[in-house]
């Protein structure tokens, strides 16, 4: 009888006092702990159907490694379904799992082990601050990048105007690092109430909250 074990590393047990609790589970083999436990002969196939709730305040990302990444002459093949991570807080996806093992491997029962693997990511985030200083013709935008998610490289811009529909906004600058940027805008209406808010664009988009400033009226002095 030949012995196939596959098994993936993770950094805490799936469970109910876990980041990632199992709420359901249907399908062949059985799951104990965090792995998913399965046996078949060759020619055989397997499935199996989790839903996954991620009990954490942040989104959680997850993935499947399967170690070795070649496993008895390619004769057994493992493969997952997941086009929902991560998994937004409080939130819950379906995954499905598969095993199969090739007609031509060699008789005796194969027994595989797969194990969930995920990690906490922060989602990006942007904030909205403050116009200063405001004239009658322009005013410079300010806002502040509060965390970078899981981007190396973040688009940051203002979106503004004379409602919150906005209609304008200003040109993307590239930011690395968390921290302020600002923008300047000009060609305002006199003593006219303006409406901004701070976008950031990655592989998600956030956008802070909305706030107004109102530009300086333009006193027009008679010349004789």
């Amino acid at each position: 009888m030949l012995l196939a074990v596959v098994a993936l590393l993770t950094p805490t047990g799936v469970g109910a006092g876990s980041d990632i609790e199992i709420v359901s589970y249907t399908g062949d083999g059985y799951w104990d702990g965090n792995t998913w436990y399965v046996s078949l002969y060759p020619g055989e196939t397997a499935e199996a159907t989790l839903t996954l709730k991620n009990n954490a305040s942040k989104a959680i990302t997850i993935e499947l490694d399967v170690t070795p990444e070649e496993c008895c002459d390619d004769e057994v093949e493992f493969w997952w379904d997941n086009n929902e991570s991560p998994i937004p807080a409080h939130g819950t996806v379906d995954i499905s799992l598969h095993a199969d093992v090739s007609g031509s491997a060699p008789p005796g029962k194969y027994t595989a082990g797969l194990t969930i693997k995920w990690m906490i990511v922060s989602p990006l985030s942007v904030a909205t601050r403050f116009a200063w200083p405001v004239t009658w013709h322009s005013a410079v935008l300010n806002g502040r990048l509060t965390d970078m998610g899981t981007d190396s490289s973040v688009g940051v811009y203002f979106e503004w105007g004379e409602t919150t529909d906005y209609g304008s906004k200003t040109k993307v600058r590239r930011m690395t690092h968390t921290g302020r940027f600002s923008a300047v805008i000009h060609g305002l209406t006199p003593g006219t109430i303006y409406h901004f808010r701070a976008v950031a664009e990655g592989e998600s988009t956030s956008y802070g909250s909305d706030k107004s400033f109102k530009t300086k009226r333009h006193w027009w002095w008679p010349w004789w």
